[in-house]
Order: structure tokens, then C-alpha cells, then sequence
């Protein structure tokens, strides 16, 4: 549900927001073993999430500054997650090649000390 003080969307554009999440929904299977009531409640659940977290612009703070500042939130928390991906890609890499840059060193080793 969206929040009961908000005038920032208006009953139309929330149902063309659904709209619109819905058709991703489905566009995102291809359109294949669709369903269109299934998606239209996931989209609507998205939506209203959405719509009760985005504040109210005020005096303090103008429409920009709360998207700029969501903004970064958004930003830092995917940064989170790429800095976590990118330690498990160190991990996996340093797993798979440890032995093969042992296996090649000692190839190596061998060749210098043979002419």
C-alpha cells in the first residue's frame, strides 16, 4: 500500500507503474509460461514497496536531493555487492591456478636448468 500521505503519484500513473513491471515480468521469460495475474501481483508488490519508500520532497530537502541521496544508497549498496563477487572470483581464480602456476614452474625450473 502505498503511503496514505503521499500526492507524488496519483492513482493512474500508480497502476501504469504496474503496468509497465508486469509486461518486464513477463518480457524477462520471454513471454513463455506466463502468468499475467501472477506478474501483475509481483509488480504490484514491487511498486507499492517502492512507492513507501520514496519520501516526500520538502522544504529541506527538493525532489533531487532525496533521488540523489536514494541514488547513492543504491550505488554503495552495489558496490557491496560487486566487492563481495569480486572476492569470490579471487578465491575461485586463486584455486584453479595455483596449480597450474606450480605445474608450469617446475616446467620451467626444469627447462633453465637443462640447455
Amino acid at each position: 500500500m502505498t503511503n496514505p500521505d503521499s500526492k507524488a503519484v496519483s492513482p493512474e500513473q500508480r497502476h501504469l507503474m504496474i503496468a509497465e513491471a508486469a509486461y518486464y515480468h513477463a518480457e524477462r521469460r520471454g513471454f513463455q509460461e506466463s502468468d499475467p495475474i501472477a506478474d501483475w501481483v509481483e509488480a504490484e508488490k514491487e511498486v507499492d514497496a517502492m512507492l513507501c519508500r520514496t519520501p516526500i520532497p520538502t522544504k529541506e530537502k527538493t525532489a533531487k536531493e532525496i533521488f540523489e541521496d536514494h541514488l547513492e544508497t543504491q550505488l554503495k549498496e552495489w558496490d557491496k555487492q560487486i566487492s563481495g563477487w569480486k572476492r569470490k572470483v579471487k578465491k575461485v581464480d586463486e584455486c584453479q591456478t595455483a596449480p597450474v602456476i606450480g605445474q608450469f614452474s617446475a616446467k620451467i625450473g626444469v627447462w633453465i636448468v637443462r640447455p
